[in-house]
């Protein structure tokens, strides 16, 4: 990958993301839509590996769990 992308991509960022390894259902309208994987996680994002990928823009309800901490939170597809 090209630096000066690299480093832009970086710069997007508000919160640096921080490696994590724990779980995500993902609900819409309290129907379950999928789960995944949460490897990387910060106070305004996480990054969720699954094998059915949402289209951007997509509203959900997450429940996470990592490091045997629940956490439930609304959630916007901005990447996939």
């Amino acid at each position: 990958m090209d630096e000066s992308l690299n480093f832009q991509l970086l710069e997007h960022r508000r919160f640096s993301r921080y490696p994590c390894t724990g779980v995500a259902e993902i609900l819409q309208s309290g129907r379950h839509l999928g789960h995944g994987t949460v490897s990387k996680i910060s106070r305004s994002g996480c990054y969720i590996e699954t094998a059915q990928p949402l289209p951007l823009g997509t509203e959900v309800q997450l429940r996470l769990t990592i490091a045997d901490t629940g956490l439930y939170v609304g959630a916007k597809v901005v990447c996939t």
